[in-house]
This record gives C-alpha cells, structure tokens and sequence, in this order.
C-alpha cells in the first residue's frame, strides 16, 4: 500500500487529523477468492481512530452473513471457509489470539436461535431457504440494525469519495434501505442506472445519480447473495 495520505478531514467523521490512514472503502477481507487480481480496490484517508471502529464492525457483520452462505458459491468463494476459522480456536496464532476466537464464537452461537418453521419477517433478502432443499429445521442468525446501517454509511460515503471527489459533509442523510423479497420496487428503478461499478464476484454496485448531482442512489449487491440500497440526500 501507498505512504500514508497527507493530514487532512477523515472522510467519515470529517475531523482533522495530522495522522490519517488509509482504509479500503469495501473491505479487502469480504472480497471472495474468485476476484480477478487486477481489481483496483478502492480506499480512502481515514484517521485512526474511524479505521479501528469499522473495521471492527466489518468483521463482525463478514462473520454473521459467512455463517449465511453457500461454501461452494463461486461469488463468495472463499467466506464461509474464512469465517468458520475466524471463529475457530484451533487456528489461534496464541493463547490469546485462541480465547478471543471461543468467545467471539461463543458470542455468536448465544445469539443464534432454531425454529422448526421459518419466520415470515426479519429475514433478510436473498437468506431464505434455497427451493429444493428439505430442512428440518432453520436457524436464525442475528444481525443487528446497527451494524448494518454503520456499513451502508461507510461505504457510501467511500464511493462516493471515489468516484464524485466528494466528501460528504454530516448534514447528508444517508438511508440503508432493505426491501421484501416480493417488493421490487426500488429494483425496478436500476434497469438504467448512471452507472455500474463490478469490482469482481464480491461486488457490484450500481448508482444513480440525481441531475443536481447532489443526491444518490445505490444498489449493492454483495457476492451475489446480499441485495441492500442506499439513498443519499442533503438536509
């Protein structure tokens, strides 16, 4: 990676800093092993201190959607394996690397519950049960609004640092939109997006662009699996 940026504006927070990092606006972690090795990923000047808080949250959310996928999905080639060590102990490096491991999978199997039949709502898009598979019975993996929403600001804030040369100021309003698998509603409106960005299986993402140039909308969709929206507007 480059020398560190310049100090300047964290472009989430948008404090000074005379020590800022660089951080990847998609996390170099969720990108699957079928990536072509020529793709350009994207990053961003962000201070110390916003680098360690996402990143903390990127890994949290990359372990509770692996636990959601297919291991022989070529888009997310790769995660589920990746996760599963994550949460291993065996692959500790150390003891303590070995404790933190068992209690981040501790954590999550507290919060996974079973159900013989599957819930009607709270479910995300594209993670209901695959047609043709028999289950016997489901189990629900929790993953809270929060760190969702945090992801969605992250990374819309670092394309379109990006790809406008803008920095959103914190006045902008930025809403994750998830919509029901029968709704395709907002699906509809990016037949003809301003544009299209593939950045491998991991990601394509697809935006556009208000004539003011001052309000977006986004379609991610993540290894083929996770469909979510954001919109992006001023107050």
């Amino acid at each position: 990676m480059a020398k560190r940026p310049k100090p300047g504006k964290c472009i989430y927070c948008l404090e000074y800093s005379d020590d800022l990092t660089w951080d990847h606006v998609l996390p170099v972690s969720w990108y699957p092993e079928s990536t072509p090795k020529n793709i350009e990923k994207w990053k961003v000047p962000a201070c110390l201190s916003c680098n360690r808080r996402l990143g903390k949250i990127e890994e949290d959310l990359l372990v509770r959607l692996g636990l959601c996928l297919d291991p022989n999905s070529i888009p997310a080639l790769g995660i589920p394996h990746k996760t599963r060590r994550s949460v291993n102990p065996v692959y500790g490096r150390n003891e303590k690397d070995r404790k933190a491991r068992t209690r981040k999978r501790e954590k999550i199997l507290d919060e996974i519950t079973w159900s013989k039949t599957f819930p009607k709502d709270g479910i995300l898009p594209n993670f209901r049960p695959k047609i043709g598979l028999r289950y016997d019975d489901y189990p629900l993996v929790y993953i809270p609004d929060s760190l969702l929403r945090e992801y969605n600001e992250k990374i819309v804030r670092g394309i379109i640092y990006v790809v406008e040369e803008k920095k959103l100021d914190l006045e902008y309003i930025i809403e994750l939109i998830i919509t029901e698998d029968n709704d395709d509603s907002v699906a509809r409106l990016f037949q003809k997006p301003t544009h299209i960005y593939d950045r491998g299986y991991g990601f394509v993402i697809k935006q556009i662009s208000h004539k003011d140039n001052c309000s977006w909308l986004f379609e991610f969709n993540i290894w083929d699996r996770f469909v979510f929206y954001a919109s992006v507007y001023p107050q």
